[in-house]
């Protein structure tokens, strides 16, 4: 196996960490025999899906991270954004102006937010897969465990998963009248409420659950030019669930309804660069457009964003005498509408993505593009529909679980520059057969192997038009006189996951394996070129979970590598006077990497724990029409990763007090490799606090917290288009906030 190549800084974080570790192992035996005169505070016991059915983490072969409803909470893990400083090798990026965000995990990334390229993470909210990266600014409302998946997970979450998946459970409705209500208060006049009420409409039988929350703040930066607001925030989420489950029927029915608003001015775009040879300093005169301060541009663009996503599920689990069986059927909408203002000038020459059109089709009356502004409109409407069927049970010695999964997406897309117009029509259909079991060779080995075949088709139907709207100057169509062109590619492929499990101890599990995913291939949909490979990732691993001293220290451990073949990247390439994200392969490559989790309970007042990442990307081969890129780092991609945390509880008569901090660290992530010192965002980390005071007679919880508290300045996306439109610009990351919450639960 290869290592993985560290930092200094890498290096001296994992000597912290695993000196953490040792030391814990050390003197938890005397701190675990003091405890036998106390309450014995241990580690919970956490039950995951990562295999679609329920088992203990610790005896999982796979790589995940699973975070329950209090560890979200005491470390402020409020949104999907938040998981990338708590799991190791996760980073996690906002993307186009806050349309989704780009997750990355084993340096597997899928950046562009379109329906014509895949993401290499998965998304799944009670099993059901969302295939736009929207969900990645979801905010994680009454939610029961967060898991996440490492790795190839071609198999059973095999929708294109070639880095992993964020799988997210919520609580299902049960048969006690229960609920909660927390209002938020902080610096930039945030406000938020939130909460549920479970409601038992007949029992166990019938019960509902309504989840919600309202969330606003005002913006932390501005436009020097013109005093407006940027970075502000207005958010909505309900989320409603019905469950039927009769006393005497095998069966239970799940029904779930959800919509979720984002609004606001959008994100801050700032010059951090120009050129002085190209037109933006040559004859524009940017230089004088760079700011002072962090969080301040230029802009005289009123940018803004506005997402809605929606979406419908149906559950069903039955019986079937010694066989399980279960139905998700899902549809979900996304609908982005932005307009950002990507260099952060009052100069309309240089504007950049995104707004939206009315609805498709075109042409759309009204609009008119202005000669020599160069800007890019876009219309993003996509829908989906999801079907899968799962079987699973015990013949045996054999634990399997089988199963068949539809999806059909349909995407129009409008993008609108100083020189074209471009329409898309993107339809994506996928099926896939799949079963995976669980061969107990012996009491303490057990095989596992799954095999996953799966059939992807790819559409696209698209338009090019004068500025005008209706003159067409596509150079090839579908039909004489028409302004059309249609293309079609099909795929199929087969994953695998093959391992062996040992149950070493009743404290000890270790597992290998090597499995196998793909992500599929598709068009760029805004420039007439051939379609992309699909790539493949083989994913070979060792890994080893513990749990000992009485279940006072759980210690994770994973090491892989993986073989990368047809590495789609994406880059920023200027058409018709705009930016615009294209996807193409990058031929071979490999990464290997080590992650460490670690989670202790010295007593009944005091935890801690953290985790670490290391990772090594290379490219074998990378051959750009005859220039060799093989050296060049990944995109996307933090060399290594850690966290730590730490939570005091001090009893009082009353209630207790409990106070945590953790802080998240991720190394050098680049946007970009035309220049590696400008499209770097050197590594950073972010400390958070809570103290919170509960009160056992009112069911109360009082608390103050901190987050990025260090105030430290960070970029959440560098464009670098100094060669081309001559600036490089990035977007902000927040800074430091205080505020303080109230809760009741009853």
């Amino acid at each position: 196996m290869n290592i993985p190549k560290i930092t200094t800084r890498a290096l001296m974080s994992a000597t912290v960490l695993m000196g953490n570790a040792v030391l814990a192992i050390a003197i938890l035996p005397q701190m675990a025999q003091a405890q036998t005169s106390t309450t014995g505070k241990v580690l919970d016991e956490i039950v995951v899906t990562a295999r679609r059915v329920e088992e203990s983490l610790q005896t999982t072969p796979v790589a995940v991270t699973a975070l329950t409803t209090e560890m979200l909470e005491t470390r402020q893990i409020n949104d999907v954004d938040a998981l990338q400083y708590s799991a190791p090798n996760v980073t996690i990026e906002p993307l186009n102006g806050n349309s989704g965000a780009g997750v990355s995990i084993r340096g597997m990334a899928g950046v562009e937010n379109t329906s014509a390229s895949d993401p290499a993470v998965g998304i799944y909210v009670d099993g059901v897969y969302s295939a736009r990266s929207s969900l990645g600014l979801l905010e994680l409302v009454d939610v029961e465990r967060v898991e996440v998946l490492r790795g190839p997970q071609g198999t059973l979450f095999g929708r294109n998963t070639t880095g992993g998946a964020l799988n997210i459970t919520s609580p299902t409705p049960d048969g006690e009248f229960s609920g909660r209500l927390t209002a938020r208060i902080g610096e930039y006049d945030t406000r938020d409420i939130l909460g549920h009420v479970n409601v038992p409409l007949k029992g166990e039988e019938v019960a509902a659950r309504i989840s919600f929350k309202h969330g606003e703040h005002s913006g932390f930066g501005q436009s020097v030019y013109s005093g407006r607001e940027l970075a502000d925030l207005e958010s909505n989420y309900l989320r409603g669930v019905i469950r039927f489950a009769p006393e005497a029927a095998k069966w239970d029915l799940t029904l779930t309804g959800d919509t979720f608003t984002r609004k606001g001015n959008g994100p801050i775009a700032a010059l951090v660069d120009v050129n002085p040879a190209g037109l933006s300093g040559a004859f524009l005169g940017y230089a004088n457009y760079i700011p002072t301060d962090f969080y301040s541009n230029f802009s005289a663009t009123d940018t803004f964003e506005d997402i809605t996503a929606q979406g419908l599920s149906a559950t069903l689990n039955a019986t079937l005498g010694n066989v399980k069986f279960k139905s998700i059927s899902a549809i979900r909408s996304v609908h982005n509408n932005i307009l950002t203002d990507v260099e952060g000038t009052p100069n309309p020459e240089i504007a950049g993505p995104y707004t939206v059109l009315p609805s498709p089709p075109l042409p759309v009356p009204g609009i008119v593009i202005p000669t020599g502004i160069s800007y890019e409109q876009d219309n993003d409407q996509d829908k989906q529909i999801t079907q899968e069927f799962q079987l699973y049970g015990k013949t045996g010695n054999l634990q399997w679980i089988t199963g068949a999964f539809y999806f059909t997406e349909h995407n129009d897309d409008v993008t609108t520059s100083s020189t074209a117009v471009t329409v898309g029509e993107i339809e994506n259909d996928s099926f896939a057969v799949y079963g995976e079991g669980d061969f107990s060779i012996s009491d303490d080995l057990t095989l596992n192997a799954g095999l996953r075949y799966t059939w992807d088709t790819r559409a696209l139907s698209m338009g090019l038009l004068a500025p005008d709207g209706t003159t067409c100057t596509l150079t090839q169509s579908d039909t004489p006189g028409g302004c059309a062109l249609s293309r079609e590619v099909k795929y199929d492929y087969l994953s695998y996951n093959l391992g062996l499990n040992y149950e070493i101890s009743d404290d000890v599990f270790g597992y290998v394996k090597t499995s196998r995913a793909t992500r599929a291939g598709g068009f760029n949909h805004r420039i007439i070129a051939p379609a992309y490979e699909p790539e493949e990732v083989t994913n070979y691993e060792l890994g080893l979970k513990t749990q000992f001293l009485n279940n006072h220290v759980r210690a994770n451990f994973s090491a892989f590598v993986m073989d990368y073949k047809n590495v789609q990247r994406t880059a920023v390439i200027v058409i018709n006077g705009a930016p615009t994200a294209t996807t193409t392969n990058a031929a071979e490559a490999k990464v290997t990497g080590f992650e460490a989790e670690v989670d202790v309970v010295a007593n009944d007042y005091f935890s801690f724990g953290g985790s670490l990442g290391l990772l090594n990307p290379e490219y074998d081969v990378f051959d750009d029409n005859g220039v060799d890129r093989s050296a060049e780092p990944f995109t996307y991609a933090a060399d290594y990763t850690y966290n730590m945390y730490a939570t005091v509880t001090a009893p009082l008569s009353f209630g207790e007090l409990v106070a945590n901090v953790s802080y998240g660290y991720k190394g050098d992530v680049y946007f970009d490799t035309i220049d590696l010192d400008r499209d770097v965002q050197k590594g950073y980390g972010i400390l958070n606090v809570r103290a919170a005071l509960k009160l056992d007679q009112y069911n109360l919880e009082l608390a103050v917290f901190g987050k990025n508290v260090g105030n430290t300045e960070y970029n959440t996306y560098i464009l670098d288009l100094n060669n081309s439109l001559g600036y490089t610009s990035a977007f902000r990351g927040a800074p430091g906030f205080w505020g303080a919450e109230a809760t009741v639960r009853f």
